[in-house]
């Protein structure tokens, strides 16, 4: 299963040449908005960077799902599969994958399979 709407968040310096990508895979009780600070950091650098709330991170998909919850048999690949589909929307530079906590797996998963 592949999300539909992938919620992103892109940190840019626009002024300058992007040098490359830094992609965050946040951990469950996290979202985007709390690596403003990374970011700025890296854009003044010439990376662009980004992150997407992956499946049941996003209060605006799932409003009543159970926090913390991965789904039913398979929804570990789905998340896989969310972050490798966001990476194929930006990968033209060098790229690099950050995953926390929980969703370092994810991240882990994805380096082995692709």
């Amino acid at each position: 299963m592949i999300i539909k709407q992938l919620f992103m968040e892109i940190f840019g310096n626009y002024q300058k040449k992007i040098i490359g990508i830094f992609q965050i895979v946040h951990e469950i009780t996290e979202h985007m908005e709390r690596y403003e600070e990374f970011a700025k950091y890296f854009c003044k650098k010439g990376f662009l960077v980004f992150g997407i709330n992956v499946m049941d991170h996003e209060k605006l998909l799932y409003p009543s799902k159970i926090k913390g919850y991965f789904g039913n048999e398979g929804s570990w690949q789905s998340k896989v599969e969310n972050v490798y589909q966001s990476y194929l929307l930006i990968k033209t530079l060098p790229y690099y994958l950050i995953g926390f906590s929980m969703e370092s797996f994810i991240v882990r998963i994805l380096m082995i399979k692709r």
